[in-house]
């Protein structure tokens, strides 16, 4: 009886408060008449804001009273406070879409951020998936469909544009104007007759049209405004003035966090979809032909592809808002060194490192740090997130332009490797003249497509240039001159892979191993790059040879690749080069521990014979063949049409030079997985970036030093 009274208050007020919204929205349209067209209805800014105040609501009610009276007082008091606060976003709503463009109140985007907070709090930001239920979930999708619901009034945009354009072709016709009185007024002073007169006409023409020119140009900014205002859809003004309250931006790099989060959900669960689908089998669809499963799937699939559309118009507009937000008259660089800066500081950059893991924790970042004179950190911060670095990097000044990551990081040289000898003369601290940037690494992913790594270049580049060159200079030491970088190539695995795969599509394709390869997709493979197959062949033989060596040297590891070691001696040449590539990629790939991996591998007592990079005979053989490849990946290899490395695609951008491949640079198993230990210097020449990028903006032009043209056999 109780319960039935308190849903009873909630029907009737619920009632009463749809028909004081309409009467509501009435005075709104009496208040502000019909002569401004209004960008959404009245009912539909109603029912929007009755939505979003019931999201809001959802989790609430959970205590009710007992008694009767109180029941319905409570629904009554309930439903009251509701009305209120919904006629006040209507109003609010209202006058800002009609009276005041591109401006919301400050309490309908903190109601907005209250709905927000209220379906995941921020305590559940430490680790989405295991703090957000499934009621959440849905509550955010609904939350985020409901903000792009208010999209663009796409007859304001058109106004605004015609207005727009309307005053392009004044200011240009008045502009024509200036040119012919400019004219006349040359014709007049050519003449000897009628000079003054003509002249002062002129002059007089020439400055109304000036005034006339500069209304128009006024009128072209307003419009412009305008027209910003007009395309702008209401998620994206709620975000950029969202920027303005207390902690807002760390609100909104905590809410772009969140959208990545169930972008990768909306992914992922395309992805289990549209498997189950391809799983089913011709007579399982004809059988469930009439039934409701395959619908369902389908419905299912448009519900989550309808979710992803919403979070990347979000994610879109963060991204925009962010690139705006953190430009480089915001960012302030600081160095991070060991004696002065905060534990709490240093241990985030730890945290944010990818390129090369602080294994050994504050130890490690203390090592690396070492020498201070020429180890150096430098991080972005910015004003409004001054707790937590940005983007940081770390730079080694080396003699010459460093060819080992395990040098710079103090890794113990590896026996039987030949480690790189200094350059001739520049033994001892007062030559070293070359910066290397070796790790950076971006500490939010919340900015993830603002290119924050190029301004930071850019700025330790000065910041060498100027402070510490007079430090240097001060102390009898020679200047930096030199600026590249020691980069990973993350990419080229993954392509060697598929290359491999294409070569074996290839065979498969051909049917009889044995017979000749028709020409196709997979006529001719890329591992090589452009090579005649005369070379190709060398190379595999070389390759193959190393192989056959190594294993018949370790022999766990010959017994663990014996399917593929029978085919290393096959008669046919295609079948024995794909051997030799898969157990390549075997080699590359081995575990660095026992137990890791997903398939058998050699048992623990013999590992430590795997470190291929151990054996100098099998590492120098394979020199060759795989700096050609990789030089081929990462100077050829494009796509759409860009350079394919990630890395390499950011440092070319940024005007920087492909100088030189380095063997056995990162002699790791993760080096290893990774390039097969090959790293590349990227040369930062400074009165040359500007040139640099701009052929590879507009040409897609690559430059190349020396030594990737001669591992390409250019030179």
């Amino acid at each position: 009886m109780s319960l039935h009274l308190y849903h009873s208050a909630s029907r009737a007020c619920t009632m009463r408060r749809c028909f004081v919204l309409r009467h509501g929205v009435w005075q709104l349209r009496r208040r502000y008449g019909t002569d401004a067209a209004p960008r959404f209805s009245e009912d539909r800014m109603a029912n929007w804001c009755r939505r979003l105040w019931a999201l809001g609501q959802g989790s609430g009610g959970t205590n009710a009273p007992r008694n009767e009276s109180a029941l319905w007082n409570a629904g009554v008091a309930a439903c009251a406070q509701e009305l209120h606060t919904e006629l006040r976003l209507v109003e609010e709503l209202k006058t800002a879409l009609i009276g005041e463009k591109g401006r919301l109140p400050p309490s309908v985007v903190a109601a907005v951020w209250h709905v927000y907070e209220s379906i995941i709090p921020p305590s559940a930001l430490c680790d989405l998936a295991d703090h957000v239920s499934a009621s959440q979930e849905t509550a955010f999708f609904s939350f985020v469909g409901l903000l792009t619901e208010l999209d663009v009034n796409m007859v304001e945009v058109q106004s605004t544009a015609a207005q727009l354009n309307q005053t392009i072709e004044i200011i240009g016709s008045l502009h024509e104007q200036l040119r012919n009185s400019d004219r006349s007024v040359a014709e007049c002073r050519s003449t000897l007759t009628g000079v003054t007169e003509d002249s002062a006409l002129d002059v007089m023409d020439r400055t109304a049209i000036s005034a006339k020119l500069e209304k128009a140009k006024n009128n072209l900014l307003r419009q412009c405004v305008s027209m910003l205002h007009a395309g702008s859809p209401f998620y994206y003004t709620w975000l950029m003035q969202s920027a303005s309250l207390e902690r807002g931006v760390r609100r909104l790099m905590d809410l772009r966090r969140c959208v990545a989060h169930f972008l990768e959900r909306c992914r992922s669960q395309l992805a289990l979809l549209q498997g189950e689908l391809k799983q089913q089998s011709d007579s399982q669809r004809e059988q469930l032909f009439d039934a409701t499963n395959p619908l369902r799937n389908k419905e299912q699939q448009e519900v989550w592809l309808a979710r992803q559309r919403h979070l990347l118009s979000i994610d879109c507009a963060l991204e925009y808002l962010f690139s705006d937000f953190f430009s480089k008259q915001w960012l302030i660089m600081e160095e991070l060194t060991w004696h002065t800066t905060p534990p709490s500081l240093l241990e985030k950059v730890m945290d944010a490192e990818r390129v090369h893991p602080f294994t050994g924790g504050l130890v490690d970042l203390k090592r690396r740090l070492q020498p201070t004179r020429d180890r150096h950190l430098f991080a972005f911060f910015h004003p409004a997130v001054v707790e937590e670095p940005l983007i940081a990097v770390q730079v080694a000044l080396t003699c010459g332009i460093a060819r080992s990551i395990d040098i710079i990081l103090g890794r113990p040289h590896l026996p039987g490797v030949e480690q790189t000898p200094p350059r001739p003369g520049c033994a001892g601290e007062e030559n070293v003249d070359t910066a290397t940037f070796y790790s950076i690494n971006s500490a939010q992913s919340a900015l993830r497509g603002v290119n924050l790594g190029n301004l930071l270049i850019k700025r330790v580049v000065c910041e060498i240039e100027t402070r510490l060159n007079a430090e240097r200079c001060s102390a009898g030491l020679s200047a930096i001159k030199t600026f590249c970088t020691l980069s990973p190539i993350p990419g080229y695995m993954n392509w060697l892979v598929s290359e491999v795969a294409k070569f074996r599509q290839r065979l498969l394709s051909c049917g009889d191993v044995g017979s000749s390869v028709p020409p196709g997709k997979f006529a001719q493979h890329r591992i090589f790059g452009e090579c005649s197959a005369v070379e190709a062949q060398v190379m595999f033989s070389r390759l193959r040879n190393a192989v056959v060596s190594f294993l018949d040297r370790n022999n766990a590891l010959r017994v663990h690749l014996a399917a593929e070691y029978e085919q290393l001696h096959s008669l046919d040449a295609d079948s024995s080069n794909l051997a030799t590539l898969q157990i390549l990629l075997s080699i590359f790939q081995l575990p660095d521990k026992c137990g890791e991996g997903t398939g058998p591998g050699p048992s623990c007592g013999a590992y430590d014979d795997y470190h291929w990079w151990c054996d100098e005979e099998f590492a120098r053989a394979l020199e060759k063949p795989l700096l050609r490849s990789v030089a081929h990946y990462l100077g050829r290899e494009k796509r759409r049409p860009r350079i394919l490395d990630p890395v390499g695609n950011f440092h070319v951008s940024n005007g920087a030079m492909i100088f030189r491949l380095n063997f056995l640079a990162n002699c790791t198993p993760s080096g290893s997985r990774e390039s097969a230990t090959v790293m590349v210097n990227y040369l930062y020449e400074t009165s040359c970036v500007n040139e640099r990028l701009r052929a590879y903006e507009m040409q897609r032009s690559v430059s190349m030093g020396e030594d990737i043209l001669q591992n390409l056999g250019s030179s």
